[in-house]
């Protein structure tokens, strides 16, 4: 169905004939839905409008000479309208519409004419609000904004900016927070085209447009400016096809939530047993018989679940009819029946709530463990992600593909094409592969690794690999997920190990086993309309995936072994910061020493979905692996097949002849074996000139296929590196894109550089480089580095955190939020960048997370507090700087470690040794001094000194003499100037005490010279007798009570490894002088309970242990530090008239009348308090103590304190709610939230395997 919308400014409609006139001009036109601007209504002449225009008009009134809008529907569409929201001033109406059961937001809005960014901003929240409440994901915002988009595009005449600067700010940054499009724009990308025209002065602009939602934007089928009448604005012409985009059937997956099903289990136990009795006779294969068990499993289950959801049905039904029942009693209203209405719904709620399991992911369980409670905003999260995944319109032969047939076609043949074995231009046969890989002289693995790596599998490795795969994932074409595997791993473990060495003899897997279903991912920043811009990840049968991966086991267990240390990409105890770290450390060193140099930045094209599996087999056994293993990998890939899945359409299946599949457990592994042959050859190369440090040459860098490579910028050595990789690409299928590689010189500029095989493309940016997640700047300087990798950090942030504001969030989630979603921003590029960060920049970041947390700038709790542990009533909220600090220490501990090797470690102590770093660090002289400035040039050491002096002063204390450093000290001068003498710092001769003998006196050059390997040479002695004159002769009082003699090196490894050894205790270390106790909420809880100090720390902890809901323990924490917001204060606020009770309406509602003195809540906690004793072991006292923080009795066992204070915690939530739901509180509602968050904990039991903790807590105290 076509729907057409308009937005038009109609500069006023109090005239009756051009009113008229217009609204005839609108019939004739026939549009669907109308939003005009300025239409200077009134709320006295709207009715006359509307017998006028035959047919409904919403309407925003302004003046009759001023604003208004108004919104006009065509008495042909049918439509529904829902929670209209009109402005008071005559500037916006929202309104959610549904049409042909489509559901959208629609608003339309007249911008102000001065710049006021605080209007959209206001504007854009209030439809985020609403958009999180109603779950309604598709928008609609048109009108007359005011102000333009894009200067250069969207204007002409007059000034060259446009004046509304702040304005068109905030509306671009909401488009990006809320995923927004400017449609015409979008649809006419660099069309000159405007609404607004003025002849004096001439000007012409597009203040009129339309922004709308993705989905909004792929129904769109036309949109144009079109002539209008009577005004000085054109008309905004939107055309939608709102018919529905089809989804396919897809295929079966089993429903996870039947394993909590403690019947379907057992049963399903018995079946497979008797099957296999029935069956496993010899007589099939042990390939046929796995497969026809899967069969008949997954026919059971269908069975299972469609009579188990027939009786959830039947239950909604009865709950439906119970309600109605209720709802049409004579008294609805009383406190009783509204209790029962309010169990019934909430009942009704979860019985919904479980048909959004599967759609949700996040179960109501799982929000109950670690956040909140589902609701329709997160479902529709959930659903914007698929959404995000299904593609409706694509790019075929310059036309746009919309058709799901079509578009399923288009992919299936860029996708069999691509995993082609004939797509490989310059392909070279087998014998010349093998030539080639093993004229790279590979490092062999010795023969007891290569034999570990050999050999059928058996059940104890196979389940291990099932062990650590991931629950909750997409399943392959089978649609049984891992988690089936892990319930029902005794019952078929040999059936199905056997199967596998079946397919291990065979060379083969049977059926469909192999088989993957392909699932697109858009990548960031591309043009979605082509196929080559979007990620497959296959995904795979589970049982397929726990043979690759135990196959996958052997292999990276040895994988240090024979890679070397320039590749980081998934290889154990490598990291993707030591590339970045490598990269800094280079250009460092060209820089200090006066070297040319280029980085040269290769672009591999669709590496992983274009190697050569003859490449794979070849350099696996190059590097030694054995027959077997080769075996298992071709058994991999032999007949193996695809499916494109896009919107569940399904395509026919196609074979993969190349390529290691994404989602498969073996390809990160294999790549890493095939990669590291381009590595090899490029190394080999003498005529690729690298960079020299200290007699080595560096020449390459790897993360997985983003290869970087460090040259001396020769013509030479760039033209014998792309001909390695050229070489590479031929054999290998992995081509270079030279279009999409980049370069940059660096160290000493040379005049009128050449920028070298441009003429081929290779690109020369003149700003930046992106590599690995940060940008690299050309012309590098302190401050550049910082701008172009921080500067956006502020703003990602709040777009990362914005559309969870809207979510009643616990402040538990919402940290939870902060760490997982927003700190990362940061921290991955503070890690691997040397910068400083300025302390106005943590500032910033800090108030935008606090006001996060809070919802606002009313920050109700100290900060330090709220990043206090949960002894100390914190929630570990994260302390930035403590976090940035361990974080950054972690390179300082490598550095320090003699067990850790890596590559950049190898370089920066070629350049400096550690010994001068320490130096450096335990220096009393400026950094800026010159005799300090000097010792290295390591950006990444400068940008770290602080922590560096930081540590020295811990673990290297200098209070005394003979502890104190000799080099870089302002009281140790030769000629009135601080000394550092290079030979004796790097043979590590740094203390005082270390050249005094045991007699006091001062070690002979020569048994200095033997003690720490000093060269003895004239140099060295004259050096040697200038630091003796150096020394301060109050030192020479130096007495010979002094503790064991050890190194400066060996003091500050002992000191890390003793206090510090994990970042987690780095983290604890420096956050610790920051904590504190809210010793003011304690004391004022202190005073109202009448009672003595009492024992904060025990309080806290068992309130947080009681429960595992974050939503309760959040509130209790609010409770602990007085937080809770209640009429009291919303009184004092003046947000509300009046600060007494909800419940009796008479008293001043604090925190302790609410839950403590009330009448009515008195009455709830005498019910509460019989119903405990009626059901626990334990008599239970509850006094106002009790009421506000629970029981804390040493005499009893941890589990019953446990229930008791859970089910405390539970009564005063309910407490609270009914306060917001403006109910009174009744045992009914205790009961039954009591009952939901004992069947919460169960599940939460069962999924992590601690049922028996469950059954000592509630089984065990129950009567």
């Amino acid at each position: 169905m076509p729907l057409s919308l308009i937005t038009y400014n109609v500069a006023g409609l109090q005239n009756p004939r051009k009113r008229r006139s217009i609204f005839y001009f609108l019939r004739q036109k026939k549009f669907d839905i109308i939003c005009l601007q300025e239409t200077h209504t009134t709320a006295s002449c709207l009715r006359q409008w509307e017998l006028e225009w035959v047919g409904e008009i919403l309407a925003s009134h302004g003046s009759t000479k001023s604003k208004g809008v108004a919104v006009l529907f065509s008495k042909k569409l049918s439509y529904s309208k829902q929670d209209v929201c009109v402005d008071n001033f005559g500037r916006y109406i929202i309104m959610n519409l549904e049409i042909t059961d489509q559901r959208l937001t629609l608003c339309n809005v007249y911008g102000p004419n001065q710049d006021s960014p605080q209007f959209y901003g206001n504007l854009f929240t209030l439809l985020t609000k609403r958009q999180a409440e109603s779950g309604i994901e598709n928008c609609i915002i048109s009108g007359d904004f005011n102000c333009v988009l894009n200067d250069k595009l969207d204007k002409t005449g007059g000034r060259e900016k446009h004046g509304n600067r702040r304005a068109k700010t905030t509306i671009l940054q909401a488009m990006n927070d809320l995923e927004l499009y400017d449609v015409f724009r979008i649809k006419h990308p660099n069309s000159k085209q405007y609404t607004r025209m003025q002849k004096r002065p001439h000007t012409a602009s597009r203040l009129d447009f339309v922004l709308a939602t993705s989905e909004i934007l792929q129904k769109t089928t036309q949109i144009q400016i079109v002539l209008s009448t009577q005004s000085d604005h054109c008309i905004v012409k939107l055309v939608l096809n709102l018919d529905k985009i089809p989804r396919g059937r897809g295929y079966w997956k089993m429903n996870t939530s039947l394993l909590e099903d403690a019947k379907f289990v057992e049963n399903t136990k018995k079946w497979t047993a008797e099957f296999l009795i029935n069956n496993d006779n010899g007589a099939v294969s042990p390939q046929v018989l796995w497969e026809a068990l899967k069969c008949n499993i997954r026919g059971y289950i269908i069975k299972y679940a469609s009579e188990n959801n027939k009786k959830i049905k039947a239950r909604q039904t009865n709950l439906e009819n119970k309600l109605a029942d209720l709802q049409n009693l004579p008294q609805p209203h009383d406190e009783c029946t509204m209790g029962k209405i309010v169990q019934t719904q909430e009942q009704y709620d979860d019985i919904i709530e479980s048909y959004s399991k599967s759609a949700i992911v996040r179960s109501r369980v799982r929000w109950a463990e670690y956040g909140g409670k589902n609701n329709a905003y997160f479902l529709n999260l959930e659903k914007r992600r698929m959404e995000k995944k299904a593609i409706n319109r694509l790019n075929s032969n310059a036309n746009i593909e919309t058709d799901q047939q079509a578009i399923l076609r288009l992919l299936k043949e860029y996708f069999e094409t691509l995993y082609s074995s004939s797509n490989n231009p310059g392909r070279t046969s087998k014998s010349k592969i093998k030539e080639y890989t093993n004229s790279l002289m590979c490092p062999r693995l010795d023969a007891e690794k290569a034999n570990e790596c050999e050999g059928k599998l058996t059940v104890d490795k196979c389940y291990e690999a099932l062990k650590t795969m991931q629950n909750n994932k997409s399943p392959g074409l089978d649609g049984f997920p891992a988690e089936f595997y892990k319930v029902f791993w005794k019952e078929i473990n040999s059936t199905l190990v056997n199967a596998f060495n079946h397919a291990f003899e065979k060379g083969a897997f049977s059926g469909q086993m192999n088989w993957g279903v392909v699932t697109l991912i858009p990548k960031p920043e591309k043009d979605l309309l082509y196929p080559e811009n979007y990620r497959p990840i296959t995904l795979l049968n589970a049982d397929y995936k726990i043979a690759a991966k135990a196959i996958n086991n052997r292999i990276k267990n040895v994988l240090t072994t024979i890679i070397a240390p320039e590749q980081t990409g998934f290889i154990k105890g490598r990291y993707i910061g030591d590339n970045i770290r490598t990269l800094f450390n280079v250009w460092d060193h060209t820089t200090d020493q006066g070297l040319h140099g280029a980085l040269l930045f290769l672009d591999i094209r669709k590496a992983f979905d274009s190697v050569n599996w003859d490449f794979v087999n070849a350099a696996c056994s190059s590097f030694g692996f054995g027959k077997d293993l080769s075996r298992w990998i071709r058994t991999f890939y032999v007949d193996a097949k695809c499916l494109i899945i896009n919107n569940n359409h399904m395509s026919t299946p196609f074979r993969v002849e190349r390529g290691v599949r994404q989602g498969e457990p073996c390809s990160p592994s294999l790549f890493s074996l095939a990669i590291e042959s381009l590595s090899l050859a490029i190394k080999r190369n003498k005529s690729v000139k690298g960079i020299p440090i200290v007699s080595q040459d560096i020449k390459i860098s790897l993360f997985a296929d983003d290869a970087l490579l460090f040259l001396d910028g020769s013509e030479k050595s760039f033209r014998a590196a792309f001909a390695e990789a050229t070489e590479f690409g031929n054999h290998s299928g992995c081509k270079i894109n030279i279009a999409k590689s980049n370069a940059m010189y660096i160290g000493k500029k040379q005049p009128n550089s050449p920028h070298q095989l441009s003429s081929q493309g290779l690109s020369w940016p003149n700003t930046f480089i992106k590599y690995l997640g940060v940008k690299i700047p050309v012309n590098r300087n302190k401050t550049n580095l910082f701008t172009i990798n921080f500067e956006s950090i502020g703003k990602e942030i709040q777009a990362v955190t914005k559309p969870w504001l809207a979510r009643s969030l616990s402040l538990l989630g919402r940290v939870t939020i902060i760490k997982a979603l927003a700190i990362p921003k940061l921290l991955y590029k503070l890690s691997v960048l040397p910068v400083s960060l300025p302390k106005q920049f943590f500032k910033e970041i800090k108030r935008k997370l606090f006001t996060f947390l809070w919802g606002s700038n009313w920050e109700r709790v100290g900060r330090k507090t709220l990043c206090s542990n949960i002894k100390e009533a914190g929630l570990e909220m994260i302390d930035l700087e403590a976090y940035a600090k361990s974080i950054r220490f972690s390179w300082i501990r490598k550095l320090l470690d003699t067990n850790h090797e890596s590559h950049w470690k190898n370089i920066e102590t070629k350049i400096t040794s550690l010994n001068t770093m320490i130096c450096v660090a335990a220096s009393d002289l400026k950094l800026t001094h010159k005799e300090i400035t000097k010792q290295t040039p390591l950006s990444t050491f400068w940008s770290s000194i602080e922590l560096w002096r930081e540590c020295v002063s811990q673990f290297w204390p200098q209070d005394k003499v003979y502890n104190c450093a000799i080099w870089l000290n302002k009281k140790v001068l030769f000629k009135r100037k601080p000394i550092a003498y290079e030979n004796f710092i790097k043979s590590g001769i740094l203390m005082y005490q270390q050249i005094i003998d045991n007699n006091s006196d001062y070690c002979s050059f020569t048994i200095l010279c033997e003690k720490y390997t000093l060269t003895n040479n004239n140099q060295n002695h004259a050096d040697y007798q200038r630091l003796i004159a150096a020394i301060p002769t109050t030192w020479e009082t130096y007495t010979t009570d002094r503790p064991e003699r050890k190194t400066a090196i060996d003091r500050l490894r002992k000191g890390i490894s003793d206090n510090l050894p994990t970042a987690k205790n780095a983290y604890e270390y420096f956050v610790s002088p920051n904590k504190q106790k809210p010793t003011k909420q304690q004391n004022k809880w202190e005073v109202t309970l009448q009672r003595g100090p009492l024992n904060w720390s025990e309080i806290y902890k068992n309130l947080y242990d009681c429960t595992f809901e974050t939503k309760l323990r959040s509130f209790q924490v609010k409770i602990n530090l007085r937080a809770i917001v209640l009429n009291d204060k919303l009184h004092g606020f003046g947000i509300i008239e009046t600060d007494v009770c909800t419940f009796c309406g008479v008293n001043k509602e604090t925190i302790y009348h609410l839950f403590c003195e009330c009448k009515h809540v008195q009455v709830y906690w005498e019910s509460v308090s019989a119903w405990m004793d009626s059901v626990l072991c334990h008599k239970t006292i509850i006094s106002n103590t009790v009421k506000l923080f629970g029981i804390h009795n040493d005499c009893l066992e941890k589990c019953v304190l446990n229930l008791m204070n859970c089910m405390l915690v539970v009564a005063r939530f309910v407490i609270y709610k009914c306060r917001i739901q403006n109910l009174k509180p009744n045992i009914e509602m205790f009961i039954y939230a009591m009952n939901r968050s004992r069947a919460n904990e169960k599940a939460v039991a069962i999924k992590h395997n601690k049922l028996l903790q469950y059954k000592l807590k509630w089984n065990a105290n129950l009567r």
